[in-house]
């Protein structure tokens, strides 16, 4: 599963790249951050199909899509949404490796029952609908959030 964690957090910069291209960073973050959670759950829901289609796409796939997206406010609410998408399903594969013993048969009842229930409550943490901050960051990707960004990799000074 380590391999499909991987490519989950690739595609969500994959697509945070696309997003900064189409709208620019720092607007789609204040479009988003100007938007209410049941707004931004709602059009979840509805469009859960579309976002599972987007996610499958390669990257010059999703490009034609995001850019067929009408509205501007759309557009953005669809690409952080698979970013999201992306971050969550790299966050079960990594719960589900953790759990995996557990998830099969084989031991006792009442290590897996508590087992999961904690595996439950991992997995209540995975849903989040902040603006994917950390996403924009290790893309390298000015979102605006920070006046004075400047990317410095792990063990430089400065």
């Amino acid at each position: 599963m380590v391999s499909y964690g991987r490519q989950a957090r690739q595609d969500a910069y994959s697509i945070a790249e696309l997003l900064d291209k189409v709208v620019g960073a720092p607007k789609a973050r204040e479009l988003y951050d100007a938007l209410l959670q049941d707004e931004v759950r709602a059009f979840e829901v509805k469009y859960t199909e579309g976002l599972t289609k987007f996610i499958q796409k390669t990257a010059s796939e999703r490009g034609v899509v995001l850019r067929h997206i009408g509205a501007e406010k759309d557009k953005v609410l669809f690409a952080v949404l698979a970013i999201l998408g992306c971050v969550r399903a790299a966050a079960l594969a990594s719960i589900r490796d953790d759990f995996r013993l557990y998830l099969a048969p084989g031991e006792g009842n009442r290590d897996t029952i508590s087992a999961l229930y904690l595996f439950s409550e991992q997995i209540r943490g995975v849903y989040d609908y902040c603006w994917p901050s950390e996403i924009f960051e290790i893309a390298q990707i000015d979102d605006g959030s920070d006046e004075d960004f400047e990317f410095e990799p792990d063990g430089v000074d400065g």
